[in-house]
């Protein structure tokens, strides 16, 4: 008999620079030059989940879109 345990994240982050799982890493930065980092989030959830950056006040760093929803199984 195999007995174990699992753990189902219902918000995942995919296609992070470096293959990190919650960390967004920039690298390198130059001084006024613009740098962008494309990723996605999966809602692994039966629910719509709203998301909100809270980027407000910083125009040095801009999450695009700020706000959303995310339907069930969706990214």
């Amino acid at each position: 008999m195999v007995q174990g345990e699992g753990f189902y994240e219902d918000i995942v982050f995919e296609g992070l620079p470096l293959e990190l799982e919650d960390e967004i890493n920039l690298g390198d930065c130059v001084i006024n030059t613009e740098k962008r980092v494309n990723f996605s989030i999966k809602n692994n959830s039966k629910e719509a989940v709203k998301f909100v950056w809270n980027s407000q006040g910083n125009d040095d760093f801009t999450l695009i879109p700020r706000i959303g929803h995310l339907a069930s199984k969706a990214s």
